[in-house]
């Protein structure tokens, strides 16, 4: 979950530029949690890009459908096919390391926002599917690499609960699995990575952000140890 908080400056002490018109911004601005500032002319001339939440100008940035767009540095950071598997490893290799073995083996699908909506319903950004044999895993195609490996993880999460036989309530389970997606984003530690636990942390919606809040409460008294007994107890 991306973070798109905007903060209204009206006195700024340092010089900042536009990111639609590019000039040195007189008076008040819009910034957003990774710096980026549009001046008052320009607000409705910028959106959020929905991959790392940062403002862009809309004529820069690629559309994508649903009223959503892609900044360019995350279109230019998107990962290729030959990044998919040492990604996925990665993120792998780190849940297992904080105890979330077993996540069974997938078919990867990058997909378009549109499919994705066909698929899932609602989700935005990735979701994954169970039928009792076969798991999938679908992700939007133009997320960067950091935003790609922290959705992945949330799938993982899904598809290990799945495999478990688990059935939390699901602001539980999304919670929990976006408490996997918080520890990917927590080790890579770039700017937009942590922008992204902004977006995790104060997230408004009831399923995602609430759920969240509450393992994570619950991480932060007894670790992953805590939070895997917690939600193993909810097997069927």
């Amino acid at each position: 979950m991306k973070s798109k908080i905007l903060t209204l400056v009206k006195d700024a002490l340092v010089p900042s530029k536009c990111v639609v018109c590019g000039n040195i911004i007189v008076g008040a601005y819009y910034m957003d949690v990774l710096g980026n500032k549009v001046c008052m002319h320009h607000k409705d001339k910028a959106v959020h890009c929905l991959s790392c939440g940062r403002l862009c100008s809309k004529e820069k940035a690629t559309y994508i459908g649903q009223s959503q767009f892609i900044c360019e540095t995350c279109a230019s950071n998107s990962p290729q096919d030959k990044d998919i598997p040492p990604i996925t490893e990665y993120v792998r290799k780190h849940l297992s390391d904080v105890g979330l073995d077993g996540i069974p083996d997938f078919n990867l699908h990058r997909v378009e926002l549109d499919e994705l909506h066909k698929i899932s319903g609602s989700a935005s950004e990735g979701c994954a599917t169970y039928d009792g044999v076969h798991s999938d895993i679908y992700v939007l195609k133009y997320l960067s690499k950091t935003c790609y490996a922290g959705v992945l993880a949330h799938e993982m999460l899904h598809l290990w609960q799945y495999r478990n036989g688990l059935s939390p309530r699901q602001d539980i389970c999304e919670g929990f699995c976006n408490l996997g997606s918080y520890e990917i984003y927590k080790a890579i530690g770039t700017d937009v990575a942590l922008s992204r636990i902004s977006g995790l942390e104060q997230d408004p919606d009831p399923i995602y952000g609430n759920g969240f809040r509450r393992v994570k409460s619950v991480y932060d008294t007894g670790g992953w140890s805590m939070v895997i007994d917690k939600i193993k107890s909810t097997k069927k």
